[in-house]
């Protein structure tokens, strides 16, 4: 009975699902070496602008106790600092900024999310405070943009497939929601979903005062008629969470291989399939949460999952 009600929603069009954008609620923190606090699944290229360590109150983004739901959300700001050497003193300002997954200054890749879905929507709530004068022929304008991206192995980097922005440059003390349409049509399947949060534009560094929060970001994906039917069907990985193996049970008949990466994107294993029922050990696995898909004889996506494991 159940596949067939499956069938049925496909004959008559498509629906909406949610999906989750990793700790896009903001509730989950680490400590870093100077006291601050760090979105966990979050970076930025100015936690620290200086070899020294700034006061607390001077980093680009905090741990926000207003949120729109939970506990958290997270307040990116700009910042003034200042440095004296002998009789000089010397201010610089700094724009907050915040990324999904991790940035690395000296070996830059494009930071983000690994997916193995297409999202249509990215949905949130923010706030936003306008540090520039009255009278002032530039403001701020803060930014979330949103990156779909896929992995090109010949080039050794990330291809974008589709870039959008939204802008915000009038203050709102209160939440509103926003959602950004991907609008995306093309026929790569996206495996990187990166976004990046800016109090200011690239173009100066700001003006204190200026802040902006986020919080309950997520992405909507929508199931049509393009997509394979076994999409629709409950993960077949089990145990969920997995120990020490993982086991995949009546796999799609055409199915010829499955990969499986972690969420950075980075691909952990690939396996090629001889029955339709397969397990994998996880001793060489870090525990956390694995992102799967099986693949068909002609490379096309059959099936996609996610697992967790728990040491």
């Amino acid at each position: 009975m159940k596949k067939v009600a499956i069938k049925f929603l496909l004959l008559i069009g498509a629906f909406p699902t949610f999906a989750q954008i990793e700790n896009g609620g903001f509730e989950n923190w680490e400590t870093l070496s100077n006291g601050a606090e760090k979105p966990i699944g979050w970076s930025s290229n100015n936690i620290l602008s200086t070899t020294i360590d700034l006061p607390l109150s001077q980093l680009s983004f905090i741990k926000d106790p207003t949120p729109y739901s939970g506990s958290y959300a997270v307040t990116l700001k700009n910042t003034l600092e200042e440095k004296q050497n002998e009789d000089i003193v010397t201010y610089y300002a700094t724009y907050g900024n915040l990324f999904l997954g991790n940035f690395e200054v000296k070996e830059y890749k494009l930071p983000g999310q690994a997916i193995n879905e297409v999202p249509t929507t990215i949905t949130g709530y923010y706030k936003f405070s306008q540090g520039a004068p009255l009278k002032s022929d530039i403001y701020d304008t803060a930014t979330v943009e949103v990156v779909l991206a896929k992995w090109n192995p010949t080039t050794e980097i990330f291809d974008r497939l589709v870039t959008r922005k939204l802008q915000i440059f009038e203050a709102n003390t209160e939440y509103a929601k926003f959602t950004i349409d991907l609008d995306y049509s093309g026929d790569a399947m996206p495996d990187k979903l990166s976004i990046f949060l800016s109090t200011a534009p690239h173009s100066h560094s700001g003006f204190n005062g200026t802040s902006l929060t986020i919080d309950e970001l997520s992405y909507n994906t929508v199931t049509s008629l393009s997509l394979p039917i076994s999409n629709l069907y409950s993960s077949k990985a089990y145990p969920n969470p997995a120990t020490t193996e993982i086991n995949f049970k009546d796999l799609p008949e055409e199915s010829r291989s499955i990969i499986v990466k972690d969420l950075s994107g980075r691909v952990v294993k690939t396996l090629l399939l001889i029955s339709d029922n397969i397990n994998i050990g996880t001793s060489d696995l870090n525990s956390g949460m694995y992102l799967y898909t099986v693949m068909g004889s002609e490379q096309n996506v059959l099936y996609t999952g996610k697992f967790d494991i728990k040491k």
